[in-house]
């Protein structure tokens, strides 16, 4: 899977659960390797050198979760 799939496919994911959720329904977001996810994002940074991503992706994920 390529670096820009890896990105999106979790974005993809989060829209849909976001979707079922404001129609009503009780979503369920899981999301497989997240270290993979992390690790695109930091390619994709470092091509772009826009931001950088700490090594750890806890940081990064548990804020983004829980705010929204």
């Amino acid at each position: 899977m390529t670096v820009a799939a890896r990105e999106a496919s979790i974005c993809t994911g989060i829209g849909f659960a976001e979707y079922f959720r404001d129609m009503g329904y009780n979503v369920s977001m899981m999301a497989d390797s997240t270290s993979r996810w992390d690790e695109a994002l930091r390619e994709i940074s470092s091509r772009l050198v826009l931001y950088r991503i700490p090594s750890s992706y806890i940081h990064i994920l548990v804020p983004y979760f829980i705010y929204r």
